[in-house]
């Protein structure tokens, strides 16, 4: 049989369903001078959706996060785009500061004796291909022959 192994099919479609959810309308200009509405892949949605933290209060964080990124481009607003400069700057630094903390955070992996957590690495990489042999007898069959399914070297030659 021949075609795509499943896994690779299933991160396929893992990839493909996580591109369409993450696109949003976007005003583009077009050749006319005006601008008309279309679907853009918004790369900051992709990030935040493959981050593997389990709290009712990741998505308040994102949100004043991004609320305090933004305050770097209202600087220009506000300001001299000298000081403007130097202070957004500052807070884009330290907004990839606390993108550094989700990304640590994110690669934890948690577990206790009841519970596992794995990291979204650990997910995408993990195959949970899970094969039991039963191997029996005194000694007639090896190893390699009862995962191979075949009778020990010793009946054959007898």
């Amino acid at each position: 049989m021949s075609g795509i192994p499943e896994t690779e099919k299933m991160h396929n479609d893992v990839v493909d369903f996580l591109i369409e959810a993450s696109k949003t309308h976007q005003d583009v200009p077009t050749l006319q001078g005006g601008t008309e509405k279309q679907l853009i892949v918004n790369p900051k949605k992709i990030w935040y959706k493959t981050q593997n933290i389990n709290s009712d209060k990741f998505g308040r964080f994102v949100f004043v996060l991004e609320e305090f990124a933004n305050m770097a481009l209202d600087a220009f607003n506000h300001m001299s785009p000298e000081r403007a400069n130097v202070l957004a700057n500052q807070i884009m630094r330290k907004v990839e500061s606390y993108n550094f903390s989700i990304d640590a955070k994110s690669s934890e992996t948690v577990r206790d004796n009841n519970n596992n957590q794995a990291n979204l690495l650990h997910i995408l990489t993990h195959k949970t291909i899970e094969k039991k042999y039963n191997v029996k007898g005194e000694g007639k069959r090896t190893l390699l022959d009862g995962m191979l399914g075949r009778q020990g070297q010793s009946e054959m030659d007898g």
